[in-house]
C-alpha cells in the first residue's frame, strides 16, 4: 500500500495529506464516524423529548398487525466472529484518491472534514438533518465500500443498487417520528434491508436496551446490568419498535437495523414453523414472530479534526466498529457473505 504523500499548497507553505490508494479493510478500520452537535451540545448530550408519548405508541401498536415479537439474542461475541471473518477474509481492495470525496466517514490520516461538513455537524437539531446525517456520514460510505467489495464500477447502473433510499420524497415533511431508509432486494439475497432511524432525543440507550432484551433471559443473567434499571417506560417504547421494524420488514425483507445515530441495533427476523400432519413445515399462525437481535452497539465517535479516541470497553470492545459491521450486514443481505455460524 503506497503511503499518503504530503504536497504543498500555492498560497504559503499549508501542506496537506493525498491519499493515493488506502485499503478498504484498513478505513473501515480506522474510520470516525464524526460526533455532531445538537441544540449548542454534543448530541448524545441533547434532553430526551416526550415526542413520543406513551398514549401515541399505544394508538399505533394498536393498530398493527403484530401482538408480540420472540425476541432472541444475536451474541455479540458470534456476532463479531462473523464480522471480522467477513472483513479480513475479503481480498485486498482499495480506495483511490477520486474515490475520498464520497467517503464522509474521516479516516485518520487519509481525510477530514471540510468547513461545510462541520459546519452542519454543528447544527443536527431536526429529523431532516438527522436523516441526513446518518444516510451521509454512515450509510455513504458503507454502500460505497461494499461496492467496491463486489467489484460493481461506479456509473454502471447496478451502482444503483447500492444506494439507501428513504420512504419519504426530500420535500415531505415526516409524518411520524421515524425514518426507514431501505436498500432494494437483489436476486441472490434476502430481500431488501431497512434501517429505521429514530433521534436520539426521541429513543435513548435505555429504550434501545428494552427493545433488545431477549424475551427470556437465563437466570444467570438476570442481574447484569444490561438487563436491570429498565423502565416500564422503555419497555413500552421497546415493543413500539418492535412494531415499527415488522412494519417496516414484512413486506420487504427480514434483516433489518434500528439506530439512534449513537447506538446501533442489527436485527434479522426468522419464520416461525412447526409440523403439520404430514411431517412438513408450515407457518404458525396466531402466534409470536420470532427475531434475532443484537445488543445496542456504540457508535465509536471522534471530534471532527480526527483524532481518534480510544476503543471503548463497554457495550462493545469487541475489536469491531460499527462501519465494519454495517458492511457485513448490507453484504449478508445481499447474498456477498454468509451468515457463519461460530
Amino acid at each position: 500500500m503506497q503511503a499518503p504523500s504530503k504536497k504543498t499548497m500555492n498560497h504559503g507553505s499549508k501542506t496537506y495529506n493525498e491519499p493515493w490508494r488506502f485499503l478498504l479493510q484498513t478505513y473501515l478500520r480506522n474510520a470516525l464516524c464524526p460526533a455532531p452537535s445538537s441544540l449548542g451540545g454534543h448530541l448524545r448530550d441533547r434532553p430526551k423529548d416526550d415526542s413520543l408519548s406513551v398514549s401515541k405508541i399505544g394508538r399505533y401498536c394498536m393498530n398493527s398487525a403484530l401482538k408480540g415479537v420472540e425476541v432472541l439474542e444475536l451474541d455479540i461475541w458470534d456476532f463479531r466472529t462473523m464480522v471480522r471473518r467477513y472483513i479480513d477474509d475479503a481480498p485486498d481492495c482499495f480506495i483511490t484518491e477520486t474515490d475520498k470525496p464520497v467517503m464522509s466517514i474521516p479516516c485518520y490520516g487519509v481525510n477530514n472534514l471540510d468547513n461545510g461538513q462541520i459546519n452542519f455537524l454543528s447544527r443536527v437539531d431536526d429529523q431532516d438533518a438527522f436523516l441526513l446525517l446518518v444516510m451521509t456520514f454512515i450509510l455513504g460510505p458503507v454502500t460505497h465500500c461494499c461496492r467496491i467489495l463486489n467489484n460493481v464500477p461506479r456509473l454502471v447502473p447496478m451502482a444503483q443498487s447500492y444506494e439507501f433510499i428513504a420512504l419519504r420524497g426530500p420535500n415531505q415533511r415526516p409524518e411520524l417520528d421515524w425514518d426507514v431508509l431501505r436498500i432494494p432486494a437483489t436476486t441472490f439475497g434476502e430481500g431488501s434491508l431497512s434501517i429505521i432511524c429514530v433521534p436520539p432525543w426521541k429513543v435513548d440507550e435505555e429504550d434501545l436496551r428494552a427493545f433488545t432484551m431477549p424475551s427470556t433471559i437465563p437466570e444467570n443473567l438476570a442481574h447484569h446490568p444490561r438487563f436491570k434499571d429498565t423502565s416500564d417506560a422503555a419497555k413500552i417504547m421497546g415493543q413500539f419498535l418492535w412494531h415499527v421494524a415488522h412494519e417496516a420488514c414484512a413486506q420487504a425483507g427480514p434483516c433489518f437495523v434500528v439506530t439512534n445515530y449513537m447506538f446501533w441495533c442489527f436485527g434479522k427476523f426468522q419464520s416461525v414453523t412447526a409440523p403439520n400432519d404430514k411431517g412438513k413445515g408450515k407457518e404458525v399462525e396466531g402466534r409470536s414472530t420470532a427475531a434475532i437481535v443484537s445488543p445496542p452497539i456504540e457508535l465509536e465517535t471522534s471530534i471532527p479534526n480526527s483524532v481518534r479516541l480510544p476503543m471503548r470497553t463497554e457495550p462493545m470492545g469487541l475489536g469491531c466498529t460499527v462501519s465494519e459491521c454495517l458492511t457485513f450486514w448490507v453484504q449478508m443481505t445481499r447474498g456477498a457473505a454468509s451468515w457463519v455460524q461460530a
